[in-house]
């Protein structure tokens, strides 16, 4: 092979392994959420003194934040193929 060949398989190896990391690291923001969740709730609850309530809005409100970051993450990936 040519050295342009080889230059343009070796970027299209690593685009790939680039992207099947974006999609590994978009599905890991909501198993993060999910693994700290109930963490968070308790830390919020013994030692910033919130109700329950409270700090299962918080909870809400950071579900939301991870789900959008993936979801996002998702979509440049999706569109980047």
């Amino acid at each position: 092979m040519t050295s342009k060949a080889n230059a343009l398989l070796e970027k299209t190896r690593l685009e790939s392994i680039s992207s099947k990391y974006e999609m590994l690291l978009a599905k890991n923001h909501l198993l993060i959420f999910l693994a700290i969740g109930p963490l968070t709730t308790s830390l919020l609850r013994e030692f910033a003194g919130l109700s329950n309530e409270a700090s299962i809005n918080i909870n809400l409100t950071l579900f939301g934040l991870f789900l959008g970051l993936g979801i996002a993450r998702y979509a440049r990936v999706w569109r980047q193929r």
